[in-house]
């Protein structure tokens, strides 16, 4: 009898242990592995209706956060968001939380306005000002086939800060950098740094157009949706 019960319990403990196997390998299909980065994707756009069928476009480089708390190497477009996302899948399979665009970041809207995002509630308070309702009416479904940006700004780009000051900035780290030491000096000032024209942006395609006014940018974004 004590030797049947001892064989019943290793059944049960050789049970479990299989289970927990099971559960920590990633069997998904490549079809589940695409939905989930499409799915990632659209959230990420999502969240401060960025991209071509929002208000603002992110300012490449960016990084992203992962659910086990680890930062991807600085991504120069969407394609690189989305294969890093494939790459941090396979080697870590499912997980209940979804990557992130890492904070902080900068967004340009289509007034020329470059914008930092510092916080979760700076993100949704883009999200809110955005007029546009892409993400209200639509899912993630069939994202992976749309177009993800309009444009891009490319370097270098000069900013003009509100007191009248310009600089001229190679990448996006340093005028990052820049904003927040603008901001910290001077708490009076209520309007943003906007970026000089004429400016160069790189289209969805890759061709490079010559952005000459606000008003020309803000034809470009129109034209995008």
């Amino acid at each position: 009898m004590k030797s049947f019960l001892v064989s019943k319990i290793w059944l049960l403990v050789f049970g479990m242990m299989a289970f927990l196997v099971s559960c920590n390998q990633d069997e998904s299909t490549p079809e589940e592995v695409d939905a989930y980065v499409e799915e990632v994707v659209y959230r990420i756009q999502e969240s401060g209706n960025l991209g071509k069928f929002g208000c603002y476009e992110l300012v490449f480089p960016v990084t992203v956060t992962f659910p086990d708390g680890s930062v991807s190497e600085e991504l120069n477009s969407y394609e690189e968001i989305k294969t890093a996302l494939r790459t941090w899948r396979a080697e870590n399979g499912k997980a209940r939380v979804r990557p992130v665009i890492t904070l902080p970041f900068d967004v340009l809207n289509e007034e020329g306005d470059l914008i930092s995002v510092e916080t979760i509630e700076q993100l949704r308070r883009l999200r809110m000002d955005c007029r546009r309702t892409f993400f209200e009416n639509n899912g993630p479904v069939g994202h992976n086939i749309r177009g993800k940006f309009c444009f891009r700004p490319q370097f270098p780009l000069t900013l003009i800060f509100p007191d009248g000051t310009e600089q001229t900035f190679d990448d996006r780290r340093a005028m990052h950098q820049a904003l927040r030491e603008w901001k910290r000096n001077n708490p009076g000032f209520d309007t943003r740094p906007v970026l000089a024209f004429p400016m160069n942006v790189i289209m969805e395609d890759g061709t490079i157009v010559t952005v000459n006014s606000k008003e020309e940018l803000k034809a470009l974004k129109e034209s995008c949706k």
